[in-house]
């Protein structure tokens, strides 16, 4: 959107985790640069905040609760998700995130949205469940799986799963992965789909879908 134009992140010589530029929008209806800093998200006694420390004095320049994950939107342009916005319900105020690689925003998104997670995570030990529960999806529960899926952080789990697996010669976790990509294909998700078969996971996805039990 034209309201976004002129977000941006500085180039770091050095790059920090996290890191992106905070605004808030005015009552005029323009977004005003809070800050260049580093994102978090803090649990404590209370639940979970999100916490935006300004990188070059550290102080706190954001610090509120993490709100149901429906409270916050991902904008960009095509591919490029890299703004999270959001209004906060106490104080009815507007903000926004904006991050400069692709990978910080996904680590990010990915906690504020762990309250919504179905899928157990793709661990080693959690293949079998995971398997189980992607051997039927009821077509409405289709979208919020395949969001899950194509988060970075569970496609480099479930490729370091296939990895101890394969190591191990484990025949058991191995079927389990070929149902678990067989699932994944099946929730019928074309960008999830084009994700999986990108050139850095490709090899691992085939190679998993090599345990067909059928075979």
């Amino acid at each position: 959107p034209d309201v976004f134009q002129g977000m941006d992140v500085e180039q770091a010589s050095k790059k920090q985790r996290n890191r992106g530029k905070l605004y808030a929008l005015t009552e005029d209806a323009k977004w005003q640069d809070q800050g260049t800093g580093i994102v978090t998200i803090v649990a404590n006694g209370d639940g979970r905040r999100l916490v935006f420390q300004d990188e070059a004095s550290g102080e706190v320049l954001h610090d509120r609760k993490v709100w149901p994950s429906e409270t916050y939107h991902l904008q960009g342009e095509g591919e490029k998700q890299s703004i999270i916005v959001w209004e906060d319900p106490e104080s009815q105020k507007d903000w926004a995130l904006s991050f400069q690689d692709q990978a910080d925003i996904t680590g990010i998104w990915d906690a504020i949205r762990q309250d919504k997670r179905v899928l157990p995570d793709p661990t080693y030990k959690n293949l079998p469940d995971l398997a189980r529960a992607l051997a039927y999806v009821p077509p409405n529960q289709r979208e919020a799986l395949a969001n899950e899926c194509i988060a970075e952080g569970f496609l480099s789990g479930l490729r370091d799963a296939f990895h101890i697996a394969e190591d191990s010669g484990d025949e058991g976790a191995l079927i389990c992965l070929w149902r678990i990509s067989k699932g994944i294909f099946l929730l019928s998700n074309q960008r999830l789909a084009e994700r999986y078969l990108k050139p850095d996971s490709f090899e691992d996805i085939l190679g998993m879908l090599e345990y067909d039990e059928g075979l």
